[in-house]
């Protein structure tokens, strides 16, 4: 109750002049500060904190991670990905129509995983940039369908 007090007067208006429009900013600054730190750590400071909040405030680290990772991570994979599309359709021509040739271009380049998760950071489950190839075992949902 008390942080909101604090989060209550550091929002307070500064007076309307040209030089209170630097204040105004660190005022609204600091108060998002507060407010974030607040919104944070009020679940820490209960009475029941204890090795449940830690796991909590632990997966919120590695979700905040991942999700940090996955901002560089996935448009990498999605430009790589499209690539493959022509890059396929080139190899498809070059090969004189082979279509599975094509496929597997296509298929190793837009399996494996977009996003990185928790997981892949605590190093659980590997990242897969590059899908495996047809003889390293791809499942049978990730080939080329219909057309």
């Amino acid at each position: 109750m008390n942080i909101l007090f604090h989060f209550r007067e550091l929002a307070r208006a500064a007076p309307r002049g040209a030089a209170s429009h630097g204040a105004d900013r660190r005022r609204v600054g600091r108060a998002a500060v507060v407010l974030s730190l607040w919104l944070v750590l009020a679940p820490t400071t209960g009475a029941a904190a204890g090795a449940e909040n830690e796991s909590a405030l632990s997966r919120f680290g590695w979700g905040l991670g991942a999700g940090l990772c996955t901002l560089v991570y996935t448009p990498v994979k999605v430009a790589y990905a499209a690539g493959a599309i022509p890059l396929g359709g080139l190899v498809w021509i070059f090969s004189v129509g082979d279509a599975k040739i094509a496929a597997s271009v296509i298929t190793r380049a837009t399996a494996g995983d977009f996003v990185v998760t928790p997981e892949h950071l605590k190093r659980e489950r590997p990242l897969v940039f590059i899908g495996p190839r047809k003889e390293q075992g791809l499942p049978k949902d990730d080939g080329a369908q219909g057309g």
